[in-house]
């Protein structure tokens, strides 16, 4: 399905995953911008309006859930899906529901599993 430009902040600290990713997401329609760092993250969340994030959930050592809340804060319909390599314990999980968080999965997964939840999530109203 293409996309019609949808502007998705994209937060990952890994070069080599960010630029896959991104060029993924790129190549069904959507507007990917994208930061390595949570303070990276912060200054795209001022300068743009986001429909989307996608976030790792660790970024240099702490988790992202401040990010989250800045994102819904700017844009409460935004959808947000948050990546990890761990299965979250029960306040983990807590925490970033409260924050805003929509979806979540755990790594490894395939790219088309985060098209298909972004397409839907996007489509049923949080843009």
């Amino acid at each position: 399905m293409k996309c019609n430009h949808i502007p998705i902040l994209l937060l990952e600290g890994k070069r080599n995953i960010l630029w896959s990713s991104k060029t993924f997401l790129q190549e069904r329609g959507y507007d990917v911008h994208t930061a390595r760092s949570r303070k990276e993250a912060l200054d795209q969340i001022k300068r743009h309006h986001f429909s989307a994030l996608i976030t790792e959930y660790i970024v240099e050592g702490a988790n992202t859930v401040n990010i989250v809340k800045q994102v819904k804060s700017a844009n409460p319909k935004s959808y947000v899906l948050l990546l990890t390599n761990v299965n979250l314990d029960r306040k983990a999980h807590k925490e970033v529901m409260a924050a805003g968080v929509d979806d979540y999965f755990i790594k490894p997964f395939p790219l088309e599993k985060i098209l298909v939840h972004l397409e839907n999530g996007t489509r049923e109203g949080f843009i």
